[in-house]
């Protein structure tokens, strides 16, 4: 997958003014001005600016030039086609105008997702709507995310987000979904409960969504705003003992079931509290919790389970130590220590799902 950037170039010299020395874009023309060498920055609370503004100083291509918006499009065509890209991310949506990201995209002719940088659901759905793009980073989904499992707010905050995306994206089962990135601190740097983290990731790797896990996430690492969050992977050894590479590991493991079709099938709410959200993907029962690490025992009596009574079912992370029969009226008492998230299925499945 590449990562592209149509909306501007890096400064090449240092007068922000001198464009000789980049190949393609070599003229002032070429940029947004607002007059001789003279440009406006991007005021955030203004929307009216996002677009023909410079981002953090760099000079800012003028999609609306004949040469720059056809160069950028022969351009992706035939990254694309020399390549064989898989799919394309999008740097800065919100800067380049909808109408030339149709265009960029139907030249890309591969899965397109692109950096909306907004928490509001309506200032980046369009950009799906219109066919700018195939799918969108989601920001809304991260900032919810982080109140829930991060900050411990109610669960019902996550429900609710589910419910509205349903209503407002075009499909929202391609959104590319996220915990950590390039762009800000890390998660175990503005959070530092493992338990909540895990609970956190998860709902990345389960739910009905294409997730995107940042790298170092494995290895716990916590580094701030930029640059900070991008640390050196090897400084860390590689290392694999880190307690989040294996939980990443049984999560990709359940993904990668052979002949198992869950990732095909729709999440679906079947419980939910403050503290408790449980959904099934298929076969598999997911119980989350954003209770934390050093709560003890908590117990939620669940009902509406996709067992029957009587089936024997086993948690994924620990198949062999936690089995329950499933009581004959179908409710059972949802046990989870000190803040532990669980996937349920039916024990003549668990080799399967583990690829044991």
């Amino acid at each position: 997958m590449f990562d592209v950037v149509a909306n501007h170039t890096g400064n090449c010299s240092s007068d922000p003014w001198d464009f000789s020395c980049l190949t393609e874009f070599n003229k002032e023309e070429y940029f947004h001005t607002t007059g001789q060498d003279q440009h406006c920055d991007i005021n955030w609370s203004d929307y009216s600016t996002i677009e023909p503004c410079w981002l953090s100083g760099l000079p800012d291509l003028d999609q609306d030039n004949g040469y720059v918006k056809q160069q950028l499009l022969n351009w992706i065509r035939s990254t694309v086609n020399t390549y064989d890209v898989d799919g394309v991310r999008y740097d800065t949506v919100m800067e380049v105008p909808s109408d030339f990201w149709q265009q960029f995209t139907r030249q890309a002719r591969t899965f397109t997702t692109g950096e909306c940088y907004d928490g509001n659901m309506s200032k980046c759905e369009g950009y799906q709507r219109a066919g700018a793009m195939d799918s969108l980073i989601d920001y809304p989904t991260y900032w919810n995310l982080q109140g829930v499992f991060g900050s411990a707010n109610s669960l019902w905050s996550l429900s609710s987000h589910i419910s509205e995306q349903k209503s407002t994206y075009k499909d929202p089962s391609i959104l590319t979904v996220f915990l950590d990135n390039h762009d800000n601190q890390r998660w175990l740097h503005m959070y530092g409960d493992y338990p909540r983290y895990f609970n956190a990731l998860g709902y990345l790797l389960t739910s009905d969504n294409i997730p995107v896990v940042y790298y170092g996430t494995e290895a716990g690492f916590s580094g701030g705003n930029d640059p900070y969050c991008r640390e050196a992977l090897w400084d860390a050894g590689f290392t694999t003992s880190n307690p989040l590479y294996s939980h990443l590991q049984t999560l990709n493991s359940i993904r990668g079931v052979n002949n198992n079709d869950w990732l095909n099938t729709e999440q679906v709410e079947m419980w939910v509290k403050d503290d408790l959200y449980c959904y099934t993907r298929g076969d598999m029962l997911v119980a989350l919790t954003n209770a934390g690490d050093n709560t003890g025992l908590r117990e939620w009596p669940v009902s509406n389970l996709p067992f029957n009574g009587g089936e024997r079912i086993c948690n994924l992370f620990w198949p062999d130590n936690d089995c329950i029969t499933v009581p004959s009226d179908g409710t059972m008492d949802m046990e989870h220590y000190n803040g532990e998230m669980k996937i349920w299925v039916r024990a003549t499945e668990v080799d399967a799902y583990l690829g044991r």
